[in-house]
């Protein structure tokens, strides 16, 4: 019976805890996006949401479905110290090295950005110039 009582606190406490956490993920953006828009202007939120999705980007990239193998690895062997340490040395290992190829395609993307601007003006030029009928 004790068991039952401690799984049933611990239970109502994650969830009270999961539930503060998502309505702060909730109303945090809506109070900070309009103070944004009013401080950097149409323009400069652009800007902004444009670094932002670039480097949300690279999270994805760097991520790579971890965050749930990793997960269960570390669940199979969470009584396991030597394999636990594996396992997180293994996975930060490979996501370092995704983010490192990641801003190595965007250095790579930048270092090309006026040849890619030129190719697609051109592109376009060429497109326009085409007779379709």
């Amino acid at each position: 019976m004790k068991d039952d009582r401690t799984t049933l606190y611990k239970l109502t406490d994650n969830f009270i805890s999961l539930l503060l956490l998502q309505g702060v993920n909730y109303l945090v953006p809506l109070i900070v996006f309009p103070y944004l828009v009013r401080v950097l202007g149409v323009d400069g939120f652009g800007q902004y949401n444009f670094i932002f999705y670039i480097i949300w980007m690279g999270v994805v990239v760097s991520d790579y479905g971890f965050d749930l193998s990793a997960t269960k690895l570390i669940s199979v062997n969470r009584h396991e110290k030597k394999k636990l340490d594996e396992i997180f040395s293994a996975v930060l290992l490979i996501k370092s090295l995704l983010a490192i190829l990641f801003l190595i395609f965007l250095t790579i993307l930048l270092c090309l950005e006026k040849l890619i601007w030129m190719f697609i003006i051109n592109l376009k030029q060429q497109i326009l110039k085409t007779k379709i009928f």
